[in-house]
């Protein structure tokens, strides 16, 4: 055995540790596939028929029963635990995985290197594992948004993967007749499926850093409190700190001290005060939930946007769901 093999196993491990972790610490499975755990038990099962016919190592003996275990250990959670099972979503959670079985089972009696029991199964297996990640994709494409464990879980998987190709092309240049192209064409197709989750990680990761920065900009943050800021509106008797400064143009763009943001409805706002250097400035104040709702609303809506790095720290909001 390798050590990208090795790297790979490891890592493999960790995203399943990570996932049981979010489980047991949050007594929720939210943005958690059921379909694609499903599917992953599934896998482990159909590979290691061989677990107690053919020896290999104690490693990998040991590493084939834990994930077997903890494949249907997830599984049972989402399906039976009284707590976490509430928090699964079936409304998002809406990929048809048994048409994936079906043709992956299929491919398998077509496509395999030798026609046993064993052999068939292994290669369904490997053409499974390929996509069994379809369903979690969908589920956070169509939740929009992806919390740290989850992201970590998924990108974890991704950096497995990644390994065992290493570790295949390694394999390929010092070991003699080593060809493995079913496990090889699998696996480079199973890691071109993570790009469209990094994608929505990114951009996940975009809209927290914005919303922590509006919060920082409604709440107080020495950035934002700042003698050239206070000079400029003329806010000297103001205290800036629980306030968003608001100006409306004609265009009916709004910016909170220069960060843009569209609203379709102007007048949703309420006027709280005025600053006479600007003749549609308005200070808007918020209270802290209906400031959570109209975030978690604007981040739904992907109304968030990054400011310029160039221009000085601040953030982004829309008008919906604004009162004093």
């Amino acid at each position: 055995m390798n050590i990208f093999r090795f790297a790979g196993d490891m890592t493999h491990l960790i995203s399943i540790l990570i996932l049981l972790l979010k489980i047991y610490a949050t007594k929720s499975c939210a943005g958690i596939s059921l379909k694609t755990q499903e599917l992953y038990a599934l896998v482990f099962l159909t590979r290691y028929l061989d677990l107690f016919t053919d020896y290999v190592s104690l490693y990998n003996s040991v590493m084939k029963i834990v994930f077997i275990a903890s494949s249907l250990a997830i599984v049972w959670c989402m399906r039976r635990h009284p707590l976490v099972r509430r928090s699964y979503d079936k409304d998002l959670d809406t990929f048809r995985h048994q048409y994936v079985v079906l043709a992956c089972f299929v491919l398998a009696l077509v496509l395999h290197e030798r026609f046993t029991f064993q052999e068939v199964f292994w290669a369904f297996s490997i053409y499974l594992e390929a996509v069994a990640i379809l369903p979690q994709l969908v589920l956070l494409q169509r939740s929009g948004n992806v919390d740290n464990l989850t992201g970590q879980y998924v990108l974890f998987l991704g950096a497995y993967r990644g390994l065992y190709i290493i570790n295949w092309i390694y394999r390929y240049f010092t070991e003699d007749h080593f060809a493995r192209w079913i496990a090889c064409v699998s696996g480079l197709i199973q890691t071109a499926l993570y790009a469209d989750f990094f994608y929505y990680y990114y951009l996940s990761r975009i809209k927290q850093d914005t919303i922590m920065r509006l919060l920082k900009c409604i709440y107080g943050d020495s950035s934002y409190d700042n003698e050239p800021y206070r000079k400029k509106l003329s806010l000297d008797a103001v205290d800036v700190k629980p306030y968003i400064l608001c100006f409306q143009n004609t265009s009916q763009q709004f910016s909170c001290i220069g960060l843009s943001f569209h609203s379709p409805e102007p007048h949703a706002f309420q006027v709280f005060g005025a600053a006479s250097s600007m003749k549609y400035l308005m200070l808007v104040r918020l209270r802290m939930a209906t400031a959570l709702e109209f975030l978690f609303d604007a981040v739904k809506k992907d109304l968030l946007t990054v400011p310029d790095k160039t221009l000085p720290p601040r953030a982004t909001t829309c008008a919906h769901g604004i009162s004093t």
